[in-house]
């Protein structure tokens, strides 16, 4: 959602089609302001929430949230992980009891 144009913020929405790997207008229902430096957030899979951001008017943060519905409903998520040169793939390992993914920080220092 939105961005800077370099002359004016947007207000439009889009979202990446994996599977024709071509880029989509979202037409929402309700108009938003343009706005950068903001948020967007997965709710669940009828809704994101809008955070925050700066419009090019003022450049003051914008101190609200919006919450969307998904035109149509049904995102599908797909995880992808950067692994370096090494072509291999895991699986998504099982959530413990905190929450956590159970993904090592370690893991990562060749990236750094």
């Amino acid at each position: 959602f939105g961005g800077h144009t370099g002359k004016a913020t947007t207000g439009d929405m889009w979202y990446f089609d994996l599977d024709t790997q071509q880029w989509r207008e979202v037409r929402l229902s309700k108009t938003l302001h343009g706005r950068w430096y903001h948020s967007l957030v997965y709710v669940n899979e009828m809704q994101v929430a809008l955070i925050g951001g700066a419009n090019s008017a003022t450049s003051k943060a914008l101190q609200n949230v919006e919450l969307l519905q998904l035109p149509g409903g049904g995102v599908n998520i797909r995880e992808s992980r950067i692994t370096g040169e090494e072509e291999r793939e895991e699986e998504k390992p099982d959530e413990d009891d905190n929450g956590s993914d159970g993904t090592d920080l370690d893991d990562y220092d060749d990236l750094l």
